[in-house]
C-alpha cells in the first residue's frame, strides 16, 4: 500500500523508523499534520495571493505551504484517511457553496435552538457518519501531539496532551474505546460564507481551563482533557456523549472558546 503524499518517487529515501502510531519499526511517509485538501479548498483563485490564509501560534500568514514530516508507515497514513479524512474532506466546505454537513444538519430537527446556536443529535442523523467525524478530529490532535511540526515563518507547531496522548493513540489503533476525561466538541459553521482561512493545532487557557482547537473549512474542533473543563462541554459533546451532538452557529471555525461556551451554557439554563 502507497502512502498518500507527495513521496511516490523511487529515487527518494524514506528512512526507516517507528511509527509513531502502530509502534512497528517501517519505512515512513511524509505524513501532513492537516490534510492538504484545506488548502486548494480555500484558494482563491483569480485574486493576485490566491493562497489561504492561516493561523499558527499567533502569526497569521497567506501560504500554500504544507506542514509535512515523518511519522507514520503506509499502513497507518492509509488508517488514518480512511477512517476519518475521506469523509471529513468530503462533507466540509468545498467551495462553491458546496458544504454537505451543514446542509444535511439544518434540513434534520434540532435537539435544541435558538436565534444564535442549533444543536443537533447527529447520532439520529443517517447521513451523518459520526465515526469518521470523531476519528478525524482525534487524529489529528493526536499528530499535533507526537511531534514537532515546522512550516516556515510560523512557531513550531506542537500540542501537549501529557497522559491523555498514549490513551488516544490506542483509541485510533482501535484497541481501547474513546478515552476517558476528554471530551470532543465539533462545531458547523451555519453559513456557506466560511472564512477563507483555517487554524492549525493550537492550544489556550481560559478561566483556568486548558483547551485545544484546530479548523478546516466550515468546522472547528474543539478537545477538551482532564477533570477541569467547562461544565457546558462535559454535557454537551460530540463524544463522549451517546447523542453525538454537533453545534451550528454563524461563523463556527472563527468562534471564540468564551463565545461558545456562553452559547451552550444557555441550554443548560433552560432545562
Amino acid at each position: 500500500m502507497l502512502c498518500n503524499n507527495d513521496i511516490r518517487d523511487n529515487s527518494v529515501s524514506r528512512p526507516t523508523d517507528t511509527c509513531r502510531l502502530c509502534l512497528k519499526v517501517r519505512p515512513l511517509c511524509k505524513s501532513h499534520l492537516v490534510p492538504k485538501a484545506n488548502f486548494k479548498t480555500l484558494r482563491a483563485t483569480g485574486k493576485k495571493n490566491p493562497h489561504p490564509l492561516l493561523i499558527s501560534g499567533g502569526v497569521v500568514r497567506t501560504t500554500s505551504a504544507q506542514t509535512q514530516e515523518y511519522l507514520l508507515c503506509d499502513e497507518c497514513e492509509q488508517r488514518l484517511r480512511i477512517n476519518g479524512e475521506d469523509w471529513v474532506l468530503s462533507n466540509c466546505y468545498r467551495g462553491e457553496g458546496e458544504f454537505n454537513i451543514r446542509k444535511v444538519l439544518l434540513a434534520a430537527e434540532p435537539w435544541y435552538g435558538d436565534q444564535d446556536i442549533q444543536i443537533f443529535k447527529a447520532s439520529a442523523v443517517p447521513e451523518i457518519a459520526i465515526t469518521p467525524i470523531i476519528y478525524f478530529g482525534l487524529s489529528v490532535f493526536w499528530r499535533a501531539a507526537v511531534r514537532d511540526w515546522r512550516l516556515p515563518g510560523v512557531p513550531i507547531i506542537r500540542i501537549d496532551l501529557g497522559p491523555y496522548e498514549e490513551p488516544l493513540r490506542r483509541y485510533l489503533l482501535a484497541e481501547s474505546a474513546f478515552p476517558d476525561r476528554m471530551a470532543l466538541n465539533v462545531g458547523v459553521s451555519s453559513t456557506t460564507d466560511v472564512a477563507s482561512y483555517f487554524i492549525l493545532p493550537m492550544s489556550g487557557n481560559d478561566s483556568g481551563f486548558h483547551y485545544h482547537k484546530f479548523s478546516v473549512p466550515g468546522m472547528q474542533f474543539l478537545l477538551f482533557v482532564g477533570s477541569r473543563m467547562p461544565a457546558e462541554f462535559q454535557v454537551i459533546n460530540t463524544a463522549p456523549a451517546t447523542e453525538s451532538l454537533i453545534s451550528v452557529y454563524p461563523r463556527a471555525e472563527q468562534m471564540e472558546i468564551a463565545d461558545l461556551a456562553q452559547l451552550l451554557q444557555r441550554r443548560r439554563e433552560s432545562r
